[in-house]
């Protein structure tokens, strides 16, 4: 493993779980790489490893995946679920550092990936401030 690795304490633990919805013809693949790349930058993390499982999707060929990405301070673990309305993935991002998720980079970040999406649910976790929510 990479030296990088950063030593952790549970009071720098934050927490990202979401679901968006894309379109069904929607390319993500590439775009879920460009996505964490970016989101672990603005967490201040470095990723250090990466690898996609793909998984059978539905009876249109499409695949389902699972992205693994271990970060300098954590983790981001995405997956799709291809549905008759669409492809949603479920994002599960876990860091430590000071660094705190602005609602309107993350959607920056989205935006610059994804054409067309729509989020299900958000829950951001701190567990030094036991705060839910972004800053704005």
């Amino acid at each position: 493993m990479n030296n990088e690795y950063k030593k952790i304490s549970i009071k720098d633990v934050q927490r990202l779980l979401m679901t968006i919805k894309l379109e069904k013809n929607n390319k993500y693949l590439d775009k879920i790489e460009n996505f964490s790349e970016e989101l672990s930058s603005i967490i201040n993390s470095k990723l250090l490893y990466k690898k996609i499982y793909y998984f059978p999707g539905d009876f249109e060929g499409n695949k389902d995946i699972t992205y693994t990405a271990i970060l300098s301070t954590s983790h981001i673990i995405i997956s799709s679920y291809t549905e008759e309305d669409g492809i949603y993935l479920d994002i599960d991002a876990g860091w430590c550092s000071r660094e705190r998720l602005r609602i309107t980079k993350l959607k920056e970040i989205l935006s610059r990936n994804f054409k067309s999406f729509q989020i299900i649910n958000i829950k951001y976790l701190d567990y030094d401030y036991n705060e839910e929510g972004f800053l704005d």
